[in-house]
């Protein structure tokens, strides 16, 4: 009967007699696609019928976990490692702005130098805030500025952004970097006076439209003269620097004529907006000058929000109470950041100003009692303020005490 060894099965799947001139058989092995089991080679066209190998499962990658950035480093620094093992920061692209503004990476490739300190001169994990921010001075003050003009305008651009964008920051942390970034410009503004007086004065539009800013720093009076000259710069973003220059320069010599002329007369609602943060700055040094009063009442009506709201703090400095018409109508405007400039600045006429406090807190009152939500609880504040005492949110309670003033 022949061979009686066991056989490969056949394509039915059924047992039958070797093939002619087949191999002898092999030893038994399980097969790849199937995973029975058979004796010698076994390839595609011997599947039997009814099976199909399984689908091959592609393998589920490992979930990846972000890497969160140390507290120590800004939040736009990524961490790499590099040859030695040690996590450092690494910058990521520059990001988009308005025109005038350098690559935004400087800002991450100085706090990575900042962060990436030797051993002993890391910050401890249980220091309190404010040795962090002496221990942040001391980096930025052990720094050395380049010489070379266009190296130095490079990183002042990357500082005066890191600034910008902590100034309007609300968190705790940014407010001791901003600090911290202030006193490093100014020293850097000071050491490199010269320079950046000459960049703004000669230099391509780039240079001129970064030093008009940096050198509002510096605090010299020799500063005065050069930003005025830049407010007739044919670039308006060496014009809208040079604004923003003399508001932080806030020499009290300055003539309050040009930037009273910008704040009412210029097209571009970002030169109007830092005319009148110049103004509040300048306000705030004591500077004060015959007209002021009717240009900031009038710019109380610009179609731009920033505008009204510099508009108000300027009021809020003078504390004139001819201005009071003009800011009540404020407290109901569409932006809500108006309408709490307008309702600090009524308050703080009531509190400068015994006989206006009446004619204030029924202002105040009659804006809380229309106001929802976040307006309200703003409203209130100021009213608790004027009030010394908090009334609870019961109008009639607020109302017999605004009326019963003279």
């Amino acid at each position: 009967l022949g061979d009686r060894s066991p056989l490969p099965p056949a394509r039915g799947g059924g047992r039958g007699p070797a093939l002619p001139g087949a191999a002898a058989p092999g030893p038994l092995g399980r097969c790849e696609l199937c995973g029975r089991r058979w004796r010698g080679e076994h390839g595609p066209g011997r599947i039997p019928v009814g099976r199909r190998p399984a689908r091959p499962v592609p393998p589920t990658p490992a979930p990846t976990v972000p890497q969160r950035p140390p507290r120590s480093l800004p939040p736009h620094a990524a961490l790499d490692r590099g040859a030695t093992g040690r996590r450092r920061p690494a910058a990521r692209a520059p990001y988009g702005g308005p025109a005038g503004l350098l690559l935004a990476a400087l800002w991450a490739l100085l706090l990575a130098a900042c962060a990436s300190q030797s051993k002993g001169q890391k910050i401890t994990p249980g220091t309190t805030p404010d040795q962090e921010e002496t221990e942040l001075r001391e980096r930025l003050l052990e720094r050395e500025l380049p010489e070379e003009p266009g190296a130095l305008l490079l990183e002042l651009d990357g500082l005066l952004r890191a600034w910008n964008q902590t100034k309007l920051s609300a968190r705790e942390v940014d407010e001791r970097k901003h600090r911290a970034l202030d006193l490093d410009l100014r020293r850097g503004a000071r050491q490199r006076l010269d320079v950046l007086i000459e960049q703004l004065e000669a230099g391509p539009p780039r240079n001129r439209q970064i030093a008009a800013m940096a050198v509002g720093f510096s605090g010299s009076n020799r500063a005065l003269s050069p930003l005025l000259s830049a407010l007739e710069d044919p670039l308006p973003g060496v014009r809208q620097n040079a604004l923003l220059g003399l508001g932080l320069l806030a020499d009290p010599s300055t003539p309050l004529e040009p930037l009273r002329k910008r704040l009412i007369e210029a097209p571009e609602a970002t030169s109007r907006n830092n005319a009148a943060y110049a103004l509040q700055r300048l306000l705030e040094a004591g500077v004060r000058e015959a007209g002021l009063l009717e240009d900031l009442r009038l710019a109380l009506l610009d179609p731009e929000p920033g505008v009204r709201v510099q508009a108000a703090t300027c009021l809020r400095v003078l504390q004139d109470p001819a201005a009071l018409p003009e800011l009540a109508d404020r407290l109901e405007d569409q932006e809500t950041l108006v309408a709490v400039a307008a309702a600090r600045a009524i308050r703080r006429i009531g509190e400068e100003i015994d006989a206006e406090r009446g004619r204030c807190a029924r202002n105040l009152f009659e804006a809380w009692r229309k106001a929802k939500g976040e307006r309200r609880d703003a409203l209130r504040y100021e009213l608790r303020i004027l009030r010394g005492a908090d009334l609870g949110d019961k109008e009639e309670d607020w109302r017999e005490w605004a009326f019963k003033l003279p």
